[in-house]
């Protein structure tokens, strides 16, 4: 997510949308904060061709998401852009917020 978003906002720094990073951060951790949302995958039916069995769903728990908010607030830090780095620390904050939350209830 954060390569991403560099690249969201070094292409849009060029083309005149500076705010595109800083939607695609926010609409990730918004995603995932509260609750963190449940993907149900439908499973493989079998026979030639089809893929593995994939796991049933994806969830992110408290400690993802507490992981998720220090890696922001550290990717904040080696941003080239003023914009991301206060989005980064701003989601970040969000994250553990929830985080923290969710793993004491």
């Amino acid at each position: 997510m954060l390569a991403r978003a560099e690249l969201i906002a070094d292409v849009g720094k060029a083309i005149g949308q500076e705010d595109a990073a800083v939607d695609f951060v926010r609409m990730m951790v918004d995603d995932l904060c509260p609750p963190p949302w449940r993907f149900p995958i439908p499973p493989s039916k079998g026979g030639d061709g089809d893929p593995p069995p994939r796991p049933d769903e994806l969830v992110l728990d408290a400690a993802g998401l507490i992981v998720l908010g220090a890696g922001l607030r550290s990717a904040a830090a080696w941003t080239a852009h003023a914009s991301l780095a206060t989005v980064f620390v701003e989601m970040g904050l969000r994250a553990v917020d929830f985080g923290v939350r969710d793993g004491s209830e």
